[in-house]
């Protein structure tokens, strides 16, 4: 029995399998979608755009890498259907299986879309199959500020480094 068997993420893993992702678009879905690249661009110029993005660094445990692909696609899953979630991907570097690496590129509306999305992450999860090495947040000084209050009451695994836009 792995260390895994029997787990709370092993059992997560099992009964949250993401939808099927070959299902093609109808070309409503394509509309939308071209809608909302529309929307967002007219949100207003680069001088006020509100947006936050994480990028999350860890090095994935040895023995670990199929699991961490497995438990991504559910995280992508559960991202998509939150409100103020922009992008959310992973992507790994795997030089060799004992050396991997595993990235976050996440993307959010505002300082309230992050904290939302934090607030329902469970970090023991993704701590199971990593260790985190880093995570740097890109955002407008004002917004980093509120994640900054935020992540001091429920802190993140690594301390974040903070990266203020410029304005133009």
């Amino acid at each position: 029995m792995s260390a895994l068997e029997g787990s709370s993420l092993d059992k997560y893993l099992r009964t949250c399998q993401p939808e099927e992702q070959s299902k093609k678009k109808t070309k409503a879905e394509t509309a939308d979608e071209r809608r909302f690249t529309l929307d967002y661009a007219a949100l207003g110029s680069f001088d006020n755009v509100k947006m936050i993005s994480i990028n999350p660094l860890y090095k994935v445990k040895e023995g670990k890498l199929d699991k961490m692909k497995e438990l991504t696609k559910i995280l992508m899953a559960d991202a998509k259907s939150e409100l103020g979630c922009l992008f959310y991907q992973w992507t790994f570097n795997t030089p060799k299986d004992d050396d991997a690496e595993a990235s976050c590129r996440e993307g959010y509306m505002d300082a309230d879309s992050v904290r939302t999305r934090f607030e329902n992450l469970n970090f023991d999860m993704i701590l199971e199959l990593c260790s985190p090495i880093s995570i740097s947040i890109h955002g407008p000084i004002e917004g980093l500020n509120r994640l900054k209050l935020f992540f001091h009451k429920h802190p993140l695994p690594v301390s974040p480094e903070y990266f203020a836009t410029m304005e133009v």
